[in-house]
């Protein structure tokens, strides 16, 4: 099957890295391997038969040594999930932290997420999940970053935090600018 070759192909790059040197692993994505409530029951379906799959891939990413992490878009969305979140914060905020502790619970072999803010779909993208700007401010930001961190600690996996789309709104000057990732960073502590 198609899935057979790109195992095979996952374990030769694998090694290929490993053997090299690297440590990690980057992979897509918390949204395609997490089944929930609020989706459409047929996108749980498939979300299913990907996380058979993707077991395979982590398996042969532990069997060279390399921890994985997966990335989140925030926020990836569904028709059914864009109607039940609407435009609510809190709504959105709920789904997150119950996608990233169903899926920290779910998979012991994640080291960690890479949680992409800025990401926004074109057009042209098609497929189960949609990404959308949710995140347009530091408040914005830091007020997310407030819930999902003790999902984080509570399973004792590392939150990763990146900008995707730079020069997008207020937020959009994240990675370069001292004020804006204060901003972001302000009230949060790290252990």
């Amino acid at each position: 099957t198609l899935f057979d070759s790109i195992v095979k192909d996952m374990d030769t790059f694998a090694r290929k890295v490993s053997d090299i040197g690297y440590t990690s692993i980057t992979l897509d994505d918390i949204a395609h391997l997490t089944k929930d409530k609020w989706l459409e029951p047929e996108v749980n379906e498939t979300v299913a038969l990907y996380s058979d799959h993707y077991r395979k891939i982590f398996s042969v990413c532990a069997s060279h040594g390399l921890d994985v992490y997966l990335t989140m878009d925030v926020l990836s969305l569904t028709p059914k999930l864009k109607e039940k979140i609407g435009t609510s914060r809190k709504l959105a905020h709920e789904y997150l932290k119950r996608l990233v502790d169903t899926a920290l619970s779910t998979y012991p072999e994640i080291k960690g997420v890479i949680l992409r803010i800025g990401e926004c779909d074109g057009k042209d993208v098609k497929g189960i999940f949609r990404s959308e700007l949710l995140l347009k401010t530091p408040g914005q930001v830091n007020r997310m970053l407030k819930e999902l961190l003790p999902v984080f600690e509570h399973h004792n996996r590392l939150l990763i935090l990146r900008t995707w789309t730079v020069g997008a709104y207020p937020i959009g000057d994240f990675i370069w600018h001292r004020g804006t990732s204060a901003n972001v960073l302000k009230g949060i502590e790290s252990k």
